[in-house]
């Protein structure tokens, strides 16, 4: 059986500095750049009040901003022309089977139709 005590070879325990756990913006940033896909709700023209949600790839700008590429013939695409408020929730790509357990993320915005 052995047994640790802190020390290091020299006799003195570790001095290490603690890592700094990252920040849930920074946390936000990494998950929605290794996401890539995710669900897009926006608010039914259709049904007024109701919430209209798709699976929905995106791509990020260079200041981590979501852009999507969609059709105009789309019903999320009508939904956001008629009503630009809308979130986009994404989760970790590999959750091991366990949804709730795994890192996600939902963003509030307007969507800004872009040339």
């Amino acid at each position: 059986m052995s047994s640790s005590t802190g020390k290091h070879a020299s006799g003195t325990a570790g001095t290490q500095p603690a890592v700094p756990e990252p920040s849930f913006a920074e946390r936000a940033r990494t998950l929605m750049q290794t996401g890539r896909i995710g669900s897009l709700s926006t608010l039914s023209r259709k049904q007024p009040g109701f919430p209209f949600g798709s699976l929905m790839p995106y791509g990020l700008d260079d200041r981590g901003r979501p852009i999507f590429l969609i059709s105009t013939m789309a019903m999320h695409t009508q939904n956001l022309e008629a009503d630009p408020r809308s979130s986009l929730f994404v989760t970790e790509p590999d959750a091991n089977g366990d949804a709730l357990g795994s890192a996600r993320v939902t963003l509030l915005g307007s969507a800004v139709r872009i040339e």
